[in-house]
């Protein structure tokens, strides 16, 4: 176990909101314990204003909006950049316990405008209140006109 797999990459074009998503495809939650996204070059068509960009999980194919966010990890406000953000405990528990499990969310992203010279370092981290083995994947979106440039590719850590 352990082992991290190449699964999906995925070149960004202008769209408000990108849903990368592995729902019938490359998520399995009974074989990845959790899954990780590596985000280049992210950039908003708002770059020069105060476009910042937002994650949400995707349960079985659809974005989560709801208010089922803890630690604000759906308000954590992120301008365009790069970064890494890992969903871990997809699929239920590793420890033996029972119920109902929740996936949580790791952001570390670094993030920088292309009217500044400052550059900013995010990392939050938060889970979603629903059951994870519905995991199948996030979106991003911006708060001010589309997300218009980048690569994402997505890694699955084998349980």
């Amino acid at each position: 176990g352990g082992d991290v797999v190449k699964l999906a990459t995925v070149n960004v074009s202008a769209a408000s909101t990108i849903s990368i998503d592995g729902n019938g495809s490359w998520v399995d939650n009974s074989v990845y314990g959790s899954y990780i996204f590596i985000l280049q070059n992210l950039s908003t068509s708002n770059d020069s204003g105060s476009s910042d960009v937002f994650f949400r999980m995707n349960h079985a194919g659809t974005e989560v909006s709801s208010g089922a966010y803890y630690n604000n990890m759906d308000g954590e406000a992120h301008r365009s950049g790069y970064g890494k953000i890992e969903i871990l405990n997809t699929g239920g528990n590793n420890i033996g316990g029972s119920g109902e499990y929740y996936a949580n969310m790791m952001i570390d992203f670094i993030s920088h405008h292309s009217n500044s010279s400052s550059i900013y370092r995010i990392s939050s981290m938060g889970w979603l209140g629903s059951n994870a083995s519905l995991f199948s994947g996030i979106s991003i979106y911006a708060s001010g006109g589309n997300i218009d440039d980048g690569i994402i590719t997505v890694y699955g850590r084998k349980r």
